[in-house]
């Protein structure tokens, strides 16, 4: 009688899956291994590359700056941002690019931005003045309202040399408009309402830019016609910007 065959019990199948299992471990252990050097390496790259953006900023780019105007009195100043090694902003030091009048007793609200607005708002009536090179022009707000924002103004320029600026002088350009620009002639001045009755003037520069001769100058008045004006009398004082010292 031919022997049996007899299978081989589990323990044989047993051995070969725990060198399997002990096989896959083996090879999960240095995968793992690169997964964390992966990572340590990236957060060490992400630190150099901020360290270089940080040197950009404060060497080769300059330091960061900041721009505020106080919404009280007009004035403007630049503040300079401090970027410590944390990376969390604070203010640093500050330079007033323009003292507005008022500027030593003002209980200062200093907001982001610089405005180009006139030191206080024109109230209506008002004669305000406007240069460029040798044309000379003024001009008289009426009815200026928030809603809808729009004024109208009363305007005369000459660019014939001459400087006596007078609306019932036949020779001298004159009219009047409305919207929420003043324009007239060579002149465009911005405008835009505080209140009803009043509203703010803006200059062509902010504190800081250069200015020239034939750039728009502007001069408020505390006169209410346009009478046998002198434009060019030496008491207006012409500004191109906040921190013009006039002309």
């Amino acid at each position: 009688m031919a022997p049996s065959i007899r299978s081989v019990p589990g323990p044989k199948r047993r051995f070969f899956q725990y060198q399997a299992t002990d096989f896959r471990s083996s090879l999960a252990q240095p995968v793992e291994a690169r997964r964390r050097r992966s990572m340590r390496d990236t957060n060490v790259h992400c630190l150099i590359a901020a360290l270089l953006v940080l040197l950009l900023v404060a060497v080769g780019c300059g330091v960061p700056k900041r721009y505020e105007t106080c919404s009280i009195c007009g004035s403007t100043r630049e503040q300079t941002i401090a970027l410590p090694l944390g990376f969390v902003p604070s203010p640093g030091e500050c330079k007033v690019l323009c003292a507005a009048p008022g500027f030593a007793t003002c209980e200062h609200e200093w907001r982001n931005g610089i405005s180009a607005a006139t030191p206080d708002p024109v109230r209506d009536g008002m004669v305000v003045l406007v240069r460029q090179g040798s044309t000379y022009g003024a001009f008289v707000l009426d009815g200026q309202a928030t809603s809808p924002e729009r004024t109208h103004y009363l305007w005369c320029f000459r660019s014939d040399g001459g400087t006596v600026l007078d609306v019932s002088d036949p020779s001298i350009q004159h009219g009047t408009g409305s919207g929420t620009r003043i324009s007239f002639g060579p002149f465009a001045v911005s405008w835009s309402p505080a209140r009803e009755g009043a509203g703010w003037l803006y200059y062509p520069h902010t504190p800081g830019q250069p200015i020239r001769d034939e750039d728009l100058h502007i001069c408020i008045t505390s006169e209410h016609e346009i009478r046998n004006l002198n434009a060019a009398d030496p008491r207006w004082v012409y500004r191109a910007s906040p921190s013009d010292e006039g002309s």
